[in-house]
């Protein structure tokens, strides 16, 4: 029934006002012209803070409920399709239950994960607030790195964000200088987009924990899966301080890379993907299985 039928939102706002109840039908024919887009801003207000002071019930709460089902579209999806979407929850919802987010993160760490990554940098798809990354932090091992990545951030805004979200490593991916990256108190990682041998040169003037080596994509900071040249890898190793190994790697060349690099470890993103921001826990662990399982990965730190 439409909403014209129960007196329209003049009639509807005046029985809330009065703390009068509605009933699941007249519940439904609200919502489904808000979800139409037929109602106006004062009005959706109204009927908002009407149900808030009355207090909703169990019947209003039924006709909503029809209403956003009747207006939900169905999706067609492969068979065997897991929605990894959650909200993070606070304290009790953590000792409760596990958010299915969560356990997708548990996946990578079950697989041999050393190090799990957090983007903050918005215009990335795999961005994250820092209060879903410490929802998800809260749930991992203790031994399990838990690294942000930023992008040219303020100084300001890393540590909050670190302190947030629980990180004990920052991994810079811009334009950093070297006394920015030294400033701070987290292991660090500094990453370089490398062109050529020329562009090894600058690594020593970075001191921070690790040097991870990328492939040029210019205007990209990353997240390419343009594979990086491994013999830049390989003379790079020799400057004395741990590498990881990023760029176009897969479950089908991680061995082969650490074979031939000897990296400290692997840096993966969109290797182990099935969309931008989506990771597939199968390639994940097949990556991780590839990489490790070679002679030259022993004690090889894998992060994703």
């Amino acid at each position: 029934m439409a909403l014209d039928d129960f007196g329209g939102w003049p009639g509807l706002l005046a029985r809330l006002c009065d703390g009068e109840d509605l009933s699941a039908d007249e519940a439904e024919a609200v919502l489904t012209e808000i979800l139409g887009g037929e109602a106006e801003p004062a009005q959706i207000a109204g009927f908002l803070v009407g149900l808030k002071v009355k207090g909703e019930t169990a019947e209003e709460t039924t006709g909503l409920v029809r209403a956003m089902v009747a207006a939900a579209e169905p999706l067609d999806l492969p068979e065997g399709t897991i929605d990894i979407v959650g909200t993070g929850g606070g304290h009790v919802r953590r000792v409760a239950a596990l958010n299915v987010s969560t356990m997708a993160c548990f996946a990578a760490v079950g697989a041999g994960a050393d190090a799990l990554g957090f983007m903050f940098y918005e215009p990335s798809p795999r961005c994250i607030t820092p209060g879903r990354a410490a929802a998800i932090i809260a749930e991992l091992p203790a031994h399990v790195a838990k690294v942000g990545v930023f992008v040219d951030a303020d100084e300001a805004a890393v540590r909050a964000t670190a302190a947030t979200a629980g990180l004990d490593t920052l991994q810079f991916h811009g334009n950093e200088s070297p006394g920015y990256c030294a400033r701070f108190e987290l292991r660090t990682i500094k990453a370089f987009r490398v062109k050529d041998s020329e562009s090894l040169g600058q690594l020593p003037d970075y001191e921070t924990d690790a040097w991870l080596l990328d492939s040029y994509v210019k205007g990209v900071p990353g997240g390419t899966g343009e594979r990086f040249n491994w013999d830049l890898a390989v003379e790079a190793n020799r400057l004395g301080r741990p590498i990881l190994l990023a760029g176009g790697l897969t479950p089908e060349n991680a061995g082969e890379a650490v074979g031939q690099v000897a990296p400290f470890g692997l840096d993966v993103s969109s290797g182990v993907e099935a969309a931008p921001g989506r990771k597939d826990a199968a390639k994940v662990a097949a990556l991780i299985a590839s990489a490790k399982g070679s002679s030259a990965g022993v004690g090889l730190w894998a992060g994703c």
